[in-house]
């Protein structure tokens, strides 16, 4: 019986990146249709569409009360980002580091962190009930505009819209179809997850946390590898770094909005690797402008330490 959900939640996974990569293109083409900017279409449809088997995931566990799948997927996710792809590609070949990215992308991912970080610490300190509130949630947004707002002043204005050969209502299809699939995608996903961890008697947490994370990451595990290879370490950085600023600010902010979202106290652990390793890299960035092979491996090593603490937690 458990060979089916472990098929359910692989098959799941594949739903929610295949149909979020059709909402995506689809949404870009309408977005071409009606003659919007590029600047715009960057800002929103691109940025919301690279993180939006997360999303998914995130809003169907909110409200069906699953919240150690919705935290545990943010911060899986963030953490194999940028320990696991960040360090793989490292490996691969040193990544240089543009100065836009030192000094506001890299910096705006750490306080992503930070900010996490010290909403579930105070709820600690304070012993209030352990949630990510709709007050926060409405902080987390505030912070993904300020963070839009300086991305829009860094977008090149002399972009052009694309011609879309597609008929309107082949693109319409396309678009309602893949939003299907992708809440069906996300909803086998919960399912199978549950049951998996009902039957291995371990928590949801950590299923979300190891598996959900770094399956709804494989996309930037494999831009990241071709980048790598073909020595284009520019694409990698800005992905995985840009991921985990939308991660926390927009697909957490966006759920708690719609219903706080409870988690176990152990969160604060992971949240604290977290926050070093993207401090690691804010130094990286600050001091050495680039990311070698021995700071790939130590990442990979923080990543390892991470993995072999939730699994002895269990």
């Amino acid at each position: 019986m458990i060979w089916i959900w472990i098929i359910g939640l692989i098959f799941g996974i594949y739903m929610l990146i295949k149909s979020a990569d059709g909402v995506l293109n689809a949404s870009a083409s309408i977005a071409a249709k009606f003659k919007i900017s590029p600047l715009v279409v960057g800002l929103t449809i691109v940025a919301f569409g690279t993180s939006l088997p997360e999303l998914t995931i995130n809003i169907i566990s909110t409200v069906t009360g699953n919240g150690q799948i919705a935290i545990g997927n943010i911060i899986g996710s963030n953490i194999a980002n940028i320990m696991l792809i960040l360090g793989i590609g490292a490996i691969l070949t040193t990544i240089q580091l543009r100065e836009e990215t030192v000094r506001k992308e890299i910096p705006y991912a750490f306080l992503s962190a930070l900010i996490l970080f010290s909403i579930v610490g105070f709820n600690l300190i304070d012993g209030v009930p352990p949630e990510i509130t709709r007050a926060n949630g409405l902080m987390l947004l505030a912070f993904l505009v300020i963070f839009f707002a300086f991305a829009y002043r860094k977008l090149p204005r002399d972009t052009v819209v694309e011609k879309v050969e597609a008929s309107n209502a082949k693109v319409a299809f396309l678009f309602i179809l893949s939003v299907i699939f992708l809440f069906l995608g996300g909803e086998l996903v919960i399912r199978s997850t549950v049951k998996i961890a009902e039957y291995i008697s371990v928590s949801t947490y950590i299923i979300s946390a190891i598996i959900i994370a770094v399956g709804t990451s494989l996309p930037e595990l494999v831009t990241t590898i071709r980048a790598g290879m073909k020595k284009q370490p520019d694409i990698m950085v800005g992905n995985l770094i840009g991921s985990n600023i939308f991660n926390t600010f927009g697909v957490l902010g966006l759920s708690a909005l719609i219903k706080p979202i409870a988690y176990p106290p152990f969160v604060i652990s992971d949240l604290f690797i977290l926050l070093v390793g993207s401090y690691f890299v804010f130094l990286l960035g600050f001091f050495r402008r680039k990311i070698d092979k021995p700071s790939g491996l130590a990442l990979l090593l923080l990543y390892a330490l991470y993995i072999s603490m939730i699994l002895i937690r269990r």
